[in-house]
């Protein structure tokens, strides 16, 4: 009954890390949407800086709008370089344990 009862307390929070990684990915998805929208946004507003100000306001405006850009986008990108491997591993190693043979043998003193 043990080796049962292992395994699936290790079945389940493979699927709990499955989850996880799908909810990582939604949230990913929407924050990237916001980002690809503010980046173009600040694009579109720095151009307009520099043809609406004076030289070096302009272009310091035109710089400022563009990192801004960028920045919004920046955990997006992290989410989906980096944060997403973590979770993959935990959930192959949970997957793993799941599917391990147990056996049980007495303690002899």
């Amino acid at each position: 009954m043990l080796p049962e009862a292992l395994s699936r307390y290790f079945g389940y929070r493979a699927q709990v890390a499955s989850r996880d990684l799908a909810e990582l990915f939604r949230i990913g998805r929407r924050t990237l949407l916001i980002g690809l929208a503010v980046l173009c946004f600040s694009t579109i507003a720095a151009q307009f800086a520099v043809h609406l100000t004076p030289d070096p306001l302009g272009s310091l405006a035109q710089e400022s709008l563009t990192i801004f850009g960028w920045v919004a986008n920046w955990r997006p990108l992290e989410t989906f370089l980096y944060d997403w491997l973590p979770i993959v591993r935990r959930r192959d190693l949970l997957r793993r344990l799941a599917a391990a043979r147990v056996d049980l043998q007495p303690y002899n003193t």
